[in-house]
């Protein structure tokens, strides 16, 4: 958890954290754990960990130089289940995802099973194998197919779906392939469009992954903000599997983000985890380097 940094050479540094679960902050966890790491720039990074999953903590941070106070705050921030220590996970994400929803909506009323279409299968398939865990990040509309839009898939597949979805869920990539949420307007009603048909697909809101992809890491913070307060908004962003600054973060968070598998932008509680290249040999040298990463995000395209 990122909380702030200064420069790391001021003479006579004093550095106070106080973390807790209580509003007023009148008690401190001191099971939490603070560390303060130095940065080539002249700069560190307060991080904390032994959080709790899914909990609100409170935090109080005091830097003092030369004896005076040079900077503090009082803010919150909100865990994710990543945040307790679960051991590495590995999970797979699909981008530009709509092929095979439009086989429902095509082809769904001659279908006696979800897994009688080919993708699902072969996911199925490879969960029953491996124990994989996938989310689809899907397309409202494509462009090269006019006649399909995400408001027309069918209910019929409810049960499995809902079966199914410890491994299997989605999540809103864009409203079509040309658009781009640095500029886009629109954002909050493809949103509410999106959930509601995965609600008519699956009858289940458990069945909408919280963390999305959106597309090309693409996005401004007003766009941002408005996907998370949405009814069933997201919690946070997987971030870019190259060198680009992803969505709205600055060059410095996007590339936390980059070299520490994971960023928690503490302002506008939102957390990004990295996804790994998109070239296996790329992929395996990211996590051979870095065995400290909790997590591994590999993904790929539906088409």
């Amino acid at each position: 958890v990122f909380l702030g940094k200064v420069n790391s050479r001021t003479p006579d540094l004093k550095v106070s954290v106080y973390c807790s679960t209580d509003q007023n902050l009148t008690v401190y966890d001191y099971d939490v754990m603070v560390s303060v790491t130095a940065f080539p720039e002249d700069s560190f990074e307060l991080g904390v960990e032994g959080l709790a999953p899914d909990t609100r903590y409170y935090y109080f941070i005091e830097i003092v130089t030369n004896g005076q106070n040079s900077y503090s705050k009082v803010a919150s921030f909100r865990t994710c289940v990543m945040a307790t220590d679960v051991g590495k996970t590995l999970h797979f994400s699909c981008d530009d995802t709509y092929a095979c929803l439009y086989d429902l909506i095509q082809n769904g009323d001659s279908y006696e099973s979800v897994f009688e279409n080919s993708f699902f299968a072969a996911l199925k398939t490879c969960h029953e194998e491996t124990g994989a865990c996938f989310t689809l990040m899907t397309f409202n509309r494509q462009t090269t197919v006019p006649d399909y839009d995400i408001s027309n898939v069918p209910s019929k597949f409810r049960v499995e779906f809902q079966d199914n979805k410890s491994w299997l869920r989605f999540a809103f990539h864009a409203e079509d392939e040309t658009t781009r949420y640095a500029t886009a307007t629109g954002a909050a009603e493809s949103y509410a469009k999106f959930v509601n048909a995965i609600y008519t697909l699956t009858g289940d809101y458990g069945c909408i992954d919280n963390i999305a992809r959106l597309g090309f890491f693409n996005c401004n913070l007003t766009n941002a903000l408005i996907f998370k307060n949405a009814d069933h908004g997201i919690k946070g962003l997987l971030s870019a599997d190259d060198t680009r600054v992803s969505y709205y973060l600055t060059f410095d968070q996007s590339e936390k983000a980059r070299l520490c598998g994971q960023y928690y932008d503490v302002e506008n509680d939102l957390f990004f985890i990295k996804t790994l290249n998109r070239s296996y040999a790329k992929a395996q040298s990211e996590l051979d380097s870095n065995p400290d990463w909790k997590h591994a995000e590999f993904f790929w395209h539906e088409y």
